[in-house]
């Protein structure tokens, strides 16, 4: 499965993603932690209680995102998400 959205200017700015309403049943629940795969690298976060994934855990492994860019959130087998920016 995969999650998908082009990020909005406040989301580019403040480096977060808003998981919408269809999206949410997508993610684990509220406060509970999760993988992120980027590469060889493995980052725990978590969905906060207004629906937002901050990518200030992994900003530094993707290109910095921007206003327009398209998020993409993929699930793997074993429950982690691969995570991908592009322009």
């Amino acid at each position: 499965m995969v999650y998908q959205r082009k990020l909005s200017p406040t989301e580019a700015k403040r480096h977060f993603v808003y998981i919408t309403f269809d999206g949410r049943g997508y993610f684990p629940p509220a406060g509970q932690e999760f993988k992120v795969v980027i590469g060889k690298h493995i980052v725990e976060v978590k969905v906060d209680s207004k629906s937002r994934v901050w990518g200030a855990m992994f900003w530094d492994r993707l290109p910095h995102w921007n206003r327009g860019d398209t998020i993409t959130f993929t699930k793997n087998k074993d429950g982690s998400y691969t995570v991908m920016v592009e322009g």
